[in-house]
């Protein structure tokens, strides 16, 4: 129950500080070993450098132990805190209208609560194994470092957490998690490394972060992102795959940025892309992949890849979805069944469209598969990229105005039907007025011409075997 104003406390040759009662330090030097039981509150006024070790509820019991800032000021030196016991056991406060800044070499490290409103220009760790250190009540800047490792937990609750552009809030080993609870997270890099991943609690908002690594929203999260936001990682919409709506959320009109993937694993409103409030309209970067069988429910501009289907699955829409000439579709197809983008709304296409044989689908004849349906299907595929045919057919595409179907048939076979009839002669002249490669059937090739014409009534005579 004193106060310590200025001077150097050291500890040698096995001696220690502890703190008992309720006390004070301003300004002081520390060096060496203090320990600050349970019950005891270690006040700082102003600043004090550690350059030793302090030990929050050393002796490990059930009281509320505290280091409370009452005053803005530093932890400085080159020491670590330990906080070593969970919940208000091991506490870090400050008053109210009160900042305090871990500086560029000072540690916090462990298990416990950090109420406090921070500044972090050094390292914040959690990494006791299974245990949580909670980041909560007042809103934090980090301009270093923030990790969970060793498989502990940091919790980012209720709070929004700005970071400078070289920070980074980081989960590195196996089963370390940081989870983000109704917190907002607003610059600086989000990294999962070595096992580690982010985990979305409530409704969470990410803007101008850059996101590496796995990051998991299981059932009923919401996770919202806005400008400057890049996904260089995989982000699992509904991870414990359960009944319950989970929403990747467009908080801001964007194109989301980065080469990650969007999986979404749970059908229709349990895995969605959906708009925020005020939001008409998002989009997705070249370098993302969207995959999986959930529901696209906000009026999409794609530049990347939309892949329905975790294997062979359907993918479904509510809003238009327009697919940019650097898009690409990616389907799969097996002996019975292929991958479909079922759209209650329109589509429209441009792109490449890829196509996969799978679980050992080695077709000898005519088949067809529809691999989109919507109210109406616009535009055309400007690269197709499919299975080679074998010998006396062709892979093919075929977009009937609401069902895009791909196939393999005969060459005079435009429709896809399986025989011959006046669409596959209608087909065949839409194609050749829109000078399409499909109908450069002759030479000289390139040119459009009445040969090409002639080539494909010579062919649609001959039939299909």
């Amino acid at each position: 129950n004193s106060t310590l104003i200025g001077g150097d406390v050291s500890t040698t040759a096995g001696g220690f500080i502890e703190i008992i009662g309720n006390n004070t330090m301003d300004g002081v030097v520390f060096s060496g070993d203090m320990n600050i039981p349970h019950a005891a509150t270690l006040n700082i006024a102003n600043s004090i450098e550690n350059n030793g070790t302090m030990v929050l509820n050393s002796t490990g019991a059930a009281a509320t132990t505290s280091i409370d800032f009452v005053d803005s000021g530093s932890f400085n030196g080159t020491g670590t805190l330990m906080m070593t016991s969970l919940n208000t056991l091991s506490q870090i406060r400050t008053d109210p209208g009160m900042v305090m800044t871990n500086s560029a070499s000072h540690t916090i490290e462990g298990r416990g609560r950090i109420l406090a409103a921070m500044v972090n220009d050094g390292l914040i760790e959690a990494n006791i194994a299974t245990s949580e250190l909670l980041v909560f009540t007042n809103d934090k800047t980090n301009n270093l470092m923030m990790r969970a490792v060793n498989g502990a937990i940091m919790d980012v609750s209720g709070i929004t957490l700005t970071q400078s552009a070289t920070a980074q809030l980081v989960a590195d080993g196996v089963d370390s998690e940081v989870e983000l609870t109704n917190s907002t997270v607003d610059g600086g890099k989000m990294t999962a490394i070595n096992g580690g991943f982010f985990e979305i609690q409530g409704s969470s908002h990410i803007t101008d972060v850059d996101l590496l690594g796995t990051l998991n929203m299981p059932h009923a999260a919401t996770l919202g992102v806005g400008f400057g936001t890049l996904n260089n990682g995989l982000i699992v919409v509904n991870s414990t795959l359960t009944s319950a709506t989970t929403s990747f959320t467009f908080d801001e009109e964007i194109i989301v940025g980065g080469t990650g993937t969007i999986r979404l694993t749970r059908p229709n409103t349990l895995s969605r892309l959906v708009a925020g409030v005020d939001v008409t309209q998002g989009g997705l970067g070249t370098g993302q992949r969207l995959e999986g069988i959930g529901q696209i429910a906000i009026d999409l501009i794609n530049h990347g890849t939309i892949a329905p289907g975790l294997s062979i699955g359907t993918m479904t829409a509510t809003q238009p979805i327009f697919n940019s000439s650097a898009a690409t579709f990616e389907v799969e197809v097996n002996a019975s069944t292929a991958d479909l983008l079922d759209s209650s709304s329109t589509i429209e296409v441009h792109g490449d469209l890829d196509v996969t044989l799978i679980d050992g689908f080695v077709p000898a004849g005519y088949w067809v598969r529809t691999v989109m349906e919507a109210t109406e299907i616009t535009g055309d595929f400007d690269t197709v990229n499919g299975p080679t045919p074998p010998v006396g057919l062709v892979f093919r595409h075929y977009n009937t105005g609401t069902e895009m179907l791909i196939g393999m048939t005969c060459k005079p076979d435009i429709d896809l039907s399986g025989g011959l009839n006046l669409q596959d002669v209608f087909g065949f002249l839409n194609l050749f007025n829109a000078e399409h490669p499909a109908a450069d059937l002759a030479a000289p090739f390139g040119v459009f011409n009445l040969q090409d014409v002639f080539a494909y009534l010579a062919s649609y005579n001959s039939g299909c075997p």
